[in-house]
Order: structure tokens, then C-alpha cells, then sequence
């Protein structure tokens, strides 16, 4: 990214590597939040920006490529808008990615809603936000 935008367009990834429970295998490689900035302190071409590369990232063969390589394959992914302490919105819910088809899907789906702009910027709140998510899928 150019200049300003590319210090301006925020997203905060919470990744956990994937352990089973004591004595069973795990089912994931990685847990993935990808938790975008979408307060008014970003501007809509910022936003569509940050958009689209996500989606042009689930596209690519060289993404689909890394997540073959994991040990097992498959990750997870959820993609959550945020801005205030509590404005925190799931966009695409947590996605079992184990190649290039089910990455495309994402990819589909993440395009579908349009963007938007909320008011205020709390990244506590959307690392607050994505612990939760990351625990829920653990259960």
C-alpha cells in the first residue's frame, strides 16, 4: 500500500495454534481472527482497501499453497468488523479452510456484505472480542 493508507488501514490478527485436548490430536494447524478497523477514523477507500485484500489473499494460490503445508492442512478463520469498546460484528463465522475451494468460499462470502462505518475505536475491545471467539471455538 502507497503512503498514508499504508499506515492507516488496521487489523488486528489473533492467531492460537491449534492443541487437542490431553490425548487427542488436534483438528486445526491455527485459529485465526482476522478483527478489521471499521470506526469513522477510517475512510471508505480505506476500508475497501482492507477489504479487498483479504478477499484477493483467500483467492491466492500462494495463500492456499501455505495452508496446505501445515501439519494438518486446515485452519480456521472468522472475519470480525469492529470500532467501539462493544461494536464488535462477525461478518463471516469461523470457516474451516483445508484448500483452495473452501478458501475461495471465504473469499465469496467475505465480499458479500457491504461496508460500513461505526463511530468510535476501542482495539481493547475488539482483543477482548477475538479472546472470546478464540475460546468459544475451543469448546
Amino acid at each position: 500500500m502507497p503512503g498514508r493508507l499504508q499506515g492507516a488501514c488496521l487489523s488486528l490478527c489473533l492467531a492460537c495454534l491449534c492443541e487437542g485436548a490431553a490425548g487427542t490430536e488436534p483438528s486445526l494447524d491455527l485459529a485465526l481472527v482476522l478483527a478489521v478497523d471499521v470506526s469513522s477514523s477510517m475512510t471508505e477507500t480505506e476500508q475497501e482497501l482492507q477489504r479487498s485484500g483479504f478477499i484477493e489473499a483467500f483467492r491466492s494460490s500462494s495463500v492456499h499453497q501455505a495452508i496446505q503445508k501445515g501439519a494438518l492442512g486446515r485452519v480456521a478463520v472468522v472475519y470480525v468488523e469492529w470500532s467501539g469498546a462493544d461494536e464488535h460484528v462477525v461478518l463471516v463465522p469461523w470457516t474451516v479452510i483445508d484448500g483452495p475451494e473452501t478458501a475461495r468460499l471465504f473469499a465469496t462470502r467475505l465480499g458479500l456484505p457491504p461496508t460500513r462505518r461505526l463511530g468510535m475505536t476501542s482495539i481493547s475491545g475488539a482483543i477482548d472480542f477475538g479472546m472470546r471467539l478464540l475460546a468459544k471455538l475451543g469448546n
